[in-house]
């Protein structure tokens, strides 16, 4: 097919880097990133940064959402500076974050099998509806 004929997104919407977080941990870096020289990523922030590159290249019209990760009670304060990195570099390029660490699933986390099918990480469908809420409220706000 000829790419004159395809359409463009208006919006995307990014949800990724829990499990990159989670088992990769060591390797998630910070948002101290050299962006001009940065081409071979070797941590989770410089992929994302890289990714993110490349999106503003291809789809310079589209509108950028990223959600940071979801609370849980493992590794509790490393989630929260993750999430704080990941901002930071989605607003070097322009982007909107959308906080799903500060969420109901955040105040409940006695009452986590509510949220999370697993246990663990995995939502279940009232977590789905809390994040597409979340999602919808700052869609509406921009």
């Amino acid at each position: 097919h000829n790419d004159q004929t395809l359409e463009e997104p208006e919006y995307i919407l990014i949800f990724l880097g829990t499990n990159d977080f989670g088992m990769f941990y060591e390797l998630n870096g910070d948002a101290n990133i050299d962006y001009d020289t940065l081409v071979n990523p070797t941590t989770t922030c410089e992929a994302y940064a890289v990714m993110l590159s490349k999106i503003k290249k291809r789809y310079p019209n589209a509108k950028v959402y990223c959600m940071g990760l979801l609370a849980r009670e493992y590794k509790y304060n490393e989630i929260l500076k993750f999430n704080k990195d990941l901002e930071s570099i989605i607003n070097h390029y322009g982007y909107i974050y959308i906080d799903l660490f500060d969420t109901e699933i955040k105040y409940n986390l006695n009452r986590y099998c509510d949220y999370i099918v697993d246990g663990v990480v995995h939502p279940s469908k009232l977590g789905m509806k809390i994040i597409a809420d979340k999602v919808i409220e700052v869609l509406l706000d921009k």
